[in-house]
């Protein structure tokens, strides 16, 4: 039994999110209020965890929030009413967190830029007025 409930533990941690990060955005998983949630979440805290390198955690960080993007687009009005402010503020924390690591990052040019632009697909706003690019290219920051 105990063997049985190890092999189940390595699928669950070790499989299933691998096949799910093959492609992130084709669907949402599993959505707020659903009984797996919150291992979702967790698992998400655990590869954060063993991320290393500024660079890695802002593109692992970018896919949570992607994930939370779409999660938002997945839910109907009633569960629309109980988790949009939740997932809202972990998308924004979850940007945040993206750009600070983008900032401590040895990055060249075009990722940098590449990053600032997928944040700005998932947040909906402009990178004011793509000053803050332009800004970086004149400073020979990236």
């Amino acid at each position: 039994m105990k063997y049985l409930s190890v092999v189940f533990l390595f699928v669950f941690i070790l499989i299933i999110p691998g096949v799910s990060a093959v492609n992130p955005e084709a669907d949402a998983g599993v959505l707020p209020g659903e009984v797996f949630y919150a291992f979702d979440l967790f698992f998400e805290r655990i590869h954060l965890l063993f991320t290393f390198g500024s660079e890695n955690k802002a593109e692992v960080l970018l896919s949570f929030a992607k994930e939370r993007k779409l999660e938002l687009e997945s839910l109907d009005s009633d569960e629309m009413d109980r988790f949009s402010q939740g997932l809202i503020d972990r998308r924004d924390n979850y940007i945040v967190q993206v750009r600070n690591n983008i900032d401590n990052a040895n990055m060249d040019n075009i990722s940098r830029q590449n990053m600032l632009q997928e944040i700005d697909k998932i947040s909906g706003s402009e990178i004011s007025d793509n000053a803050e690019v332009a800004a970086l290219v004149d400073a020979d920051v990236v």
